[in-house]
């Protein structure tokens, strides 16, 4: 019988242990991660004769941590060698009434190289705000396979089910849906040759600004030799990636988007013509904008 591994991977309460407890039933194990007191759930099931493992990850908003639990998530999509865990497949969990920043975590995972089922969970609650989401053209723009499900009633998962298992497996892309940009090609290349790994997990191991290798050294000097900052970088992709989530949600958000959000939209756009656009307020708010942002830019670098 084949084995897959699976990860289950997602923002914090968006119904992912709810999802894992109906895919697993009693067939499951909690235990400790090494290092650390974060519970590890593992649990298996199987579907038309492939058996499959399944972990279920902390919360996490991004692959870069800010909590012991979002470490083990990086910790584990980034330890391809050492790790027995390690996923050949990915679930990301989102909901379904709330998809923004579940696209960026997406979108992080897309670009490490795993095959990803996106599953948009808590339907029911996205019906009762009035959003209907077009899956066809969500997947055009996200590039991945999209399931929606209800985990609470079980609506939903043996689609899923069938999803995973044609989910096709990590193929090599030459391309990424973020672009570092120039200015960071010659550090990238540097650290590819050094630890043979792809664009984009260079780009990480430069932005990631604790201890994940065990070569660390070497990357200590790699940064310092290019004059890298971590969290600069790190602040560079979240700005590119949430421009690149509004484009999308620009285009097919009068699609799926309630008509309570339709009104508040409505509403910002009479900000923007009165005041935003105005010739005299308009310089007035664009300089309290600048100020704002040049303060937080500093702040954050000074603190890196």
């Amino acid at each position: 019988m084949k084995k897959i591994k699976l990860a289950l991977v997602g923002n914090p309460n968006v119904g992912k242990t709810l999802l894992f407890n109906k895919l697993t039933g009693l067939n499951q194990k909690v235990g400790n991660y090494i290092g650390v007191t974060v519970d590890k759930k593992i649990g298996y099931f199987h579907y038309e004769n492939t058996y499959y493992k399944i972990i279920d990850l902390p919360g996490t908003y991004s692959i870069y941590p800010s909590s012991e639990d979002e470490e083990v998530v990086c910790r584990l999509l980034l330890n391809n060698l050492n790790d027995l865990d390690y996923p050949d497949k990915i679930i990301v969990v989102a909901n379904s009434s709330n998809l923004k920043k579940s696209i960026l975590l997406l979108r992080q995972v897309q670009d490490l190289g795993f095959p990803v089922l996106f599953v948009l969970n808590m339907l029911d609650e996205a019906i009762k705000k009035g959003i209907s989401i077009n899956i066809e053209k969500l997947r055009k723009f996200l590039i991945t396979e999209i399931v929606l499900i209800n985990a609470r009633k079980g609506i939903g998962l043996n689609k899923m089910k069938k999803k995973i298992k044609n989910l096709n497996q990590t193929t090599k892309k030459d391309y990424f849906f973020f672009n570092p940009g120039i200015h960071y090609s010659i550090a990238i290349n540097d650290v590819k040759k050094n630890y043979k790994v792809s664009t984009y997990q260079a780009w990480y191991y430069l932005a990631h600004n604790k201890k994940i290798l065990k070569k660390d050294c070497l990357l200590n000097k790699i940064r310092k030799k290019y004059n890298i900052i971590p969290k600069r970088l790190q602040i560079k992709e979240t700005l590119y990636r949430y421009e690149e989530i509004g484009k999308i949600f620009s285009i097919i958000a009068s699609e799926f988007i309630s008509d309570k959000e339709k009104n508040c939209l409505e509403f910002s756009k009479k900000i923007d013509n009165y005041l935003v656009l105005h010739p005299f307020w308009g310089y007035f708010f664009f300089f309290i904008y600048f100020i704002f942002h040049f303060s937080m830019y500093f702040f954050l670098v000074r603190n890196s």
